[in-house]
């Protein structure tokens, strides 16, 4: 009976007792780009029937009459979650985005079509009034973030006794951030207004503030703004680094992906669609990932892209690109919000083995972030024309705001650790091992030992060999940064063992105005050259260690020639991308090879040696060019359409005891063709004309390969002075297939391998007078033994053709290169060629 009744008085007092209701509420987020994740499932997995969606902003609100033991989430795109439950009110969910592989659909006639694909067509169909670039004008305010961390630090990697003076910055990340560990390398952020009006054409920026942290450059600020980064994903092809991926949206989307309807809800009080979409082929530049379109404009209102690593993208492991679009004036979907981030392989790949095994096993990775907000749009031709006129790039105060200006008027809070950030990076960049790498690297990549007031180098040019000085030797310096930010002075000695010569070199440059850049700059040379078309930096093919004799092919004399040269030129630049070059040079070449040149047409007398005074002028167009800028050096980042270069040149006889008298005209064109899923194409095309009786080494030589590297820049299967001509068109179309063979191919898409094409073609002639002139030296007047024999290519143009592989290690090209015609016995007919380049 007591048995009874306690059992009896435990069911009655459960139904009597009331239920422990529990509320819970979080955020769902990807854990890599930290962005919400839309209408993602909470549930339990006991009973899916018991659960809840997230909003469009991957916020939740759920309800339980008892507590659960365990919670569920999943989402389209994303790897199933699970996590125990403890008892909190409140708890986030980061969910980890995963790559899917579809098989192979057949798609038949009498199957029923996915209604994403009728979706689409209305998308594509309502692209021209969706695309904000076809507004009459518009304008707005953009806040641009920019983050650059060390991620995935290990424990063995702290410890590394490389890592030891940054010891009590990973305690003082570990103890105060919220995420993983990581090593703030750069953060930036940029407040602008960005103007725009479709006809004419122009786009317009002016950068309101700017904080850097570490650093204050201008040019950094400038290439932080919306107009050089923005991507539009109504254009058919998005530019991801140096290569282009099909857009979701591209006109012929469904050529490079698979649709899929999964989903519909209000977004904004909008009634939505959800489409994902996947790669149709192996072999394409193409997303991952998922978009909602507004029923009625057929607009994007959010898409969410992604790129994993299995894509032919070097050094990246994985990007995502998530952007959100707010409707204006009840008329035009405009964007609202935009966050990419990507991360990279470890730092050390391809680097392995050795003496740095540890290193490279252990080594973190980097991780870049970039948030972009817009706000208070503007409309009015009228209006934003006039705002433009102001041709201000950069506001003078704009990096001098102080903290509360960046408090109040920053689109979003910083989080603590882009907070702590700002002061980690301005701690790290005084630690001693901090200038110690600065300058290692310095080294490596500009050849300078840097030491602020002055620089030594460059150190790949200290010693080479070959034929006529034996060993060289060379010591240089410049005037560093610390002495001047406008005025450089440089200069060198070299000394050839064999010889027993001195050579020398000065030169200067002053930079009068820094953007749009404007300067002067002169050089006085006497030294050995194996091209009297010489630069006003010093440099030259045979100057360096990899031109010399320890990498030539054998049998090759040396073509040198003794030059005394001394130039002034000056330079000025405009900001739509056109800029000149003046210059006046006098030059003495003696060539330290058989030549002979007869200087009038009755061919008695021969020159082994001659001098000339030349004016010239360069004018080139690259529209919108855009560079990163130091104090004296630049690194263009590239431009809108193809690079165009005009060249006249002009000799006066008599002038500075100048021997010759001509003219020199000459057009390039140079640019990037692209091809879709097949790649794209690097051309040059290069045409001029001399008039004048001049000897060879003034008129047209293309260059040569007399050594075991490929030359980018000239032709591989002919030696050095093989052509001349003084009337002439060059072509170079080089095709870079990016993985569209290899992609398919398990081992060749594993190693990243791409295929690579190139044409090469001279057509060319010389003048009666000039063939007079230097008969001497022409093919048909010399034998075999002769250091020169110079051919003219005439109406039959010079071919080369090659097929290779690209991005071997990362680094390495190798093509087999053939000739297609002038098979004589003056250079091989097939070679390899190898050489080291730097892609995505």
């Amino acid at each position: 009976m007591k048995f009874c009744f306690t059992v009896l008085f435990g069911i009655l007092f459960s139904f009597w007792i009331p239920a422990q209701e529990v509320l819970l509420s979080g955020v769902i987020t990807d854990a890599y780009t930290k962005a919400p994740v839309p209408f993602a499932n909470v549930y339990l997995p006991s009973d899916p029937s018991v659960g809840t969606s997230a909003d469009f902003e991957g916020r939740y609100h759920m309800k339980f009459n008892n507590p659960p033991d365990t919670l569920a989430v999943s989402a389209l795109g994303y790897e199933d979650l699970q996590v125990v439950y403890e008892g909190l009110e409140k708890m986030d969910f980061e969910m980890e985005a995963v790559a899917t592989t579809l098989s192979e659909v057949v798609v038949k006639a009498t199957e029923l079509e996915d209604p994403a694909y009728v979706l689409f067509r209305k998308i594509v169909k309502n692209k021209p009034k969706n695309n904000r670039k076809n507004l009459p004008a518009y304008a707005c305010e953009v806040y641009n973030k920019l983050e650059l961390d060390l991620v995935d630090i290990s424990e063995k990697f702290k410890n590394l006794k490389i890592n030891r003076p940054f010891k009590f910055i990973y305690d003082y990340i570990d103890s105060t951030t919220e995420d993983k560990p990581f090593l703030p390398m750069f953060l930036a952020e940029t407040l602008s207004n960005y103007s725009y009006v479709r006809s004419p054409k122009e786009e317009k920026e002016l950068i309101k503030a700017s904080k850097v942290a570490g650093m204050k450059n201008e040019s950094v600020s400038k290439l932080l703004g919306i107009m050089y980064q923005n991507l539009n994903i109504y254009n058919n092809w998005l530019p991801i680094l140096s290569k282009s991926f099909a857009s979701p949206i591209s006109d012929n989307g469904t050529s490079y992906y698979r649709y899929y309807l999964v989903d519909s809800n209000y977004i904004d009080n909008r009634w939505c669609y959800q489409i994902q979409f996947f790669p149709k082929h192996k072999n394409v530049n193409a997303f991952q990932g998922d978009f909602w379109v507004h029923d009625t404009t057929f607009a994007i209102t959010r898409i969410n892209l992604h790129i994993f690593g299995e894509l032919q993208l070097n050094f990246i492991e994985r990007i995502s690109i998530v952007k959100s679009f707010q409707f204006v004036n009840d008329s035009i979907w405009l964007p609202k919000k935009d966050f990419i981030s990507a991360t990279t392989s470890k730092i050390t790949e391809p680097i392995g083995g050795g003496l740095i095994k540890k290193f490279q096993e252990n080594a973190p990775s980097i991780q870049a972030k970039r948030t972009s907000s817009y706000k208070k749009y503007q409309f009015g031709r009228e209006k934003i024309l006039e705002k433009m006129e102001d041709k201000t790039e950069i506001a003078p105060d704009a990096l001098k705001k102080p903290d509360n200006f960046w408090a109040v008027n920053r689109h979003h809070k910083l989080s603590k650790n882009e907070t702590n950030a700002y002061f980690l990076i301005d701690t790290i960049k005084t630690l001693p091992i901090i200038k110690t790498w600065k300058t290692v690297g310095t080294l490596l990549f500009t050849g300078y030992y840097n030491k602020n007031y002055v620089e030594i180098g460059n150190v790949y040019t200290f010693y080479s060999h070959n034929q006529i000085e034996g060993s060289r030797v060379k010591f240089g310096m410049r005037t560093g940064e610390g002495s001047s930010k406008h005025l450089r002075f440089g200069a060198y000695t070299a000394y050839g063992f064999q010889d027993k010569n001195w050579k020398y070199g000065l030169n200067f440059l002053y930079i009068l105005k820094k953007h749009p850049r404007q300067l002067i700059g002169g050089t006085y040379l006497r030294d050995l050259f194996s091209s009297p078309n010489i630069q006003s930096d010093f440099t030259s093919a045979s100057d360096g260690i990899l031109s010399s004799n320890l990498l030539r092919r054998k049998g090759i004399p040396y073509k040198l020639v003794d030059i005394r040269h001394i130039e002034m030129h000056y330079f000025k630049q405009w900001k739509v991308g056109i800029s000149l070059q003046l210059g006046l040079a006098n030059q003495h070449d003696n060539p330290k090879f058989p030549f002979a040149y007869h200087p009038t047409p009755e061919n008695e007398n021969k020159i082994e040696a001659f001098t000339f005074t030349e004016f010239s002028a360069e004018a080139k167009f690259h529209y919108k060019e855009r560079f990163i800028r130091g104090d004296f050096s630049r690194i263009s980042v590239g431009g809108k359409g193809p690079v165009i270069s005009v060249r006249y040149s002009r000799a006066i006889k008599d002038l500075f005891k100048g021997d010759l008298q001509y003219n020199k005209f000459e057009l390039e064109i140079r640019g990037k063709l692209k091809a879709g899923m097949f790649g794209f194409s690097r051309i040059l095309l290069r045409s001029g004309k001399i008039w004048g009786r001049l000897p060879y080494l003034r008129i047209f030589i293309p260059q040569g390969n007399e050594g075991i590297f490929r030359n980018s820049r000239g032709f591989n299967l002919i030696n050095e002075y093989a052509f001349a001509t003084d009337r002439y068109a060059m072509l170079v179309i080089d095709h870079h297939f990016d993985g569209f063979l290899f992609q398919s191919m398990p081992l060749f898409k594993k190693w990243r391998l791409r295929t690579v094409a190139n044409f090469r073609a001279l057509l060319g002639d010389m003048s009666v007078k000039n063939r007079l002139a230097n008969e001497l030296n022409l093919f048909e007047n010399t034998s075999d033994g002769d250091q020169v024999r110079i051919l003219v290519p005439s109406r039959k143009p010079y071919m080369e053709a090659s097929f290779g592989i690209e991005n071997i290690l990362r680094f390495i090209r190798i093509e087999s290169i053939w000739k297609l015609n002038y098979k004589t016995d003056f250079a091989p007919n097939w070679g390899l060629r190898m050489n080291l380049q730097f892609s995505f």
